[in-house]
């Protein structure tokens, strides 16, 4: 058995998701990072919780973990675009390949709604569509092959290879490119939630999509999407949400997996952190994957790795 697990984690003062994710110190977080990664976890997803800021948070516990990928939890509310993509491509090259994202609609920034629509009502689907677009051109705008390091010539890098997005559209205006070249991964890893509101046109473009609970796979519904994007069934992983019990089984597990005609399991785990210790050792082994160090997040989730347009 081995099927792609990515583990909510609440780390903070807050209250986390009551009922579903406890909130986590992070010495507690710690400890739980690293039987994650000791027992195959392909992704931890870093809640956007009060206090520390879920980037931080993540570099902090990503540190020794080559093994294990980081998802940092954001909206679209109060995150202009260029300041998240600096974040997340900062933590995507620490870890080596290891970082991404999972947006979530919401409002707007401060910055960019000065720049957003005045004529009519914003849509969340539709600013969340455009905000994915402008990181995906922020994350491919400063390629690796940017920095040539050629001793010889003394020339440290060709700027010409930058791609700086230059986009302007209804609710935001970056031009970039950002500062810092990719990892090798090529980019961060794109995941939407809350596919309800955004439907699977929007959803699609994404390279994970996080069902909600009572979601499953619309084969039909994705199909057309993909088709439409020019897309595959390849080019994207759907992972199903299950709150976990430390009696639990693996196959019940495996079996919600498969109900839902998805890739994957985004795993919950109700009480303290001494529950969430007791499913990663007692139910996540006979479920996940045998860890792979030194591998990228794509390649733990089964994506191919991003073809960047001609610029």
């Amino acid at each position: 058995m081995s099927v792609p697990v990515i583990l909510d984690l609440s780390v903070g003062a807050g209250p986390g998701r009551p009922g579903v994710v406890p909130a986590l110190t992070v010495p507690q977080a710690r400890r739980v990072v690293a039987a994650a990664a000791a027992v195959g976890v392909s992704a931890v997803r870093v809640l956007d919780e009060p206090g520390p800021d879920a980037s931080v948070v993540a570099a902090y516990l990503a540190e020794g973990r080559p093994e294990l990928g980081f998802l940092l939890d954001a909206a679209t509310t109060h995150n202009a675009p260029f300041n998240l993509a600096r974040r997340v491509t900062s933590l995507d090259r620490a870890t080596r390949g290891g970082g991404g994202v999972v947006l979530r609609p919401g409002g707007g920034d401060t910055n960019s709604d000065q720049h957003g629509p005045r004529e009519r009502t914003p849509d969340a689907g539709e600013r969340w569509s455009e905000y994915a677009q402008v990181l995906t051109g922020l994350f491919d705008s400063f390629p690796a092959e940017v920095l040539v390091g050629d001793a010889a010539s003394a020339r440290f890098a060709d700027w010409s290879r930058l791609r700086p997005p230059e986009h302007s559209g209804p609710y935001y205006r970056v031009a970039g490119p950002i500062d810092g070249p990719a990892s090798p991964q090529r980019r961060p890893v794109l995941a939407a939630a809350d596919v309800a509101t955004l439907g699977w046109e929007r959803a699609a473009a994404a390279d994970v999509v996080l069902l909600g609970r009572g979601e499953g796979v619309d084969p039909d519904g994705l199909a057309s999407a993909l088709g439409a994007a020019g897309r595959r069934r390849g080019d994207l992983r759907v992972f199903i949400p299950a709150e976990a019990h430390p009696d639990d089984s693996a196959d019940r597990l495996a079996g919600v997996v498969a109900a839902a005609a998805a890739d994957g399991l985004e795993l919950t785990v109700a009480g303290g952190v001494e529950q969430v210790l007791r499913v990663l050792a007692e139910v996540v082994p006979a479920l996940a994957a045998a860890p792979r160090p030194g591998a990228t997040l794509r390649e733990r989730l089964g994506l191919p790795l991003p073809v960047l347009a001609e610029a």
